[in-house]
């Protein structure tokens, strides 16, 4: 099964998510795990349930994120990166 997500129609065909922009045909997975299609300027997501995150996504407080992304921690003295194996990298960033 597949949704239209409704999005205003962002310049070149590219698409505008929750988070960040998406060029026209690029694929990726929303917070839901849902794979998505940025078509003309449109989301096209397929409807999955309890789907597996693959290589170099992160999952975390209910947001994904992909490889090399940085990831806001509700501690304001971690950072995290989302790593290729789906694991997040956290360091600690200020004095104890």
């Amino acid at each position: 099964m597949y949704v239209v997500v409704s999005v205003a129609i962002a310049d070149e065909g590219s698409c505008n998510g929750r988070l960040k922009k998406y060029p026209n045909g690029s694929v990726f997975l929303d917070q839901d795990c849902n794979k998505c299609h940025c078509i003309n300027g449109n989301i096209i997501c397929t409807i999955m349930n309890g789907c597996e995150v693959p290589p170099g996504v992160c999952r975390f407080n209910g947001n994904t994120f992909y490889e090399g992304e940085s990831i806001g921690h509700p501690d304001d003295c971690i950072t995290c990166k989302c790593k290729e194996d789906g694991n997040l990298l956290c360091t600690l960033t200020c004095d104890l």
